[in-house]
């Protein structure tokens, strides 16, 4: 079982957004491009905290599962890693993908 826990990244969209202001200039931005695309099931769960979700699901694991969670910000994904570690005596692994991060360390932990 994999658990990646991820900060929200930018749409598409967003550059162009910035690039419409008047009387400011922007340097062109290229958003990066990851050529792989994996099936997920989404079940969105707002309310709820993380932890308690990850845990719950992890009861119900299969052998090559895995969890994407993301949360709203680079702090939040360190901090979530780290509370899975320490309240599961580190038997849950969870594995940090910021958008800081080169596109091989990315892919390393996916």
């Amino acid at each position: 079982m994999k658990i990646i826990i991820s900060s929200a990244t930018l749409d598409q969209s967003v550059p162009i957004l910035f690039q419409q202001i008047p009387n400011i200039s922007f340097p062109k931005f290229n958003m990066p491009q990851n050529g792989y695309l994996h099936p997920i099931e989404k079940f969105p769960r707002p309310k709820e905290n993380i932890l308690d979700i990850v845990q719950e699901l992890y009861k119900k694991r299969q052998r090559n599962d895995q969890i994407l969670c993301f949360v709203s910000s680079v702090a939040e994904v360190h901090q979530c890693c780290s509370l899975i570690a320490e309240l599961t005596n580190h038997t849950i692994k969870a594995y940090p993908i910021t958008q800081s991060q080169s596109a091989s360390d990315q892919q390393y932990y996916i």
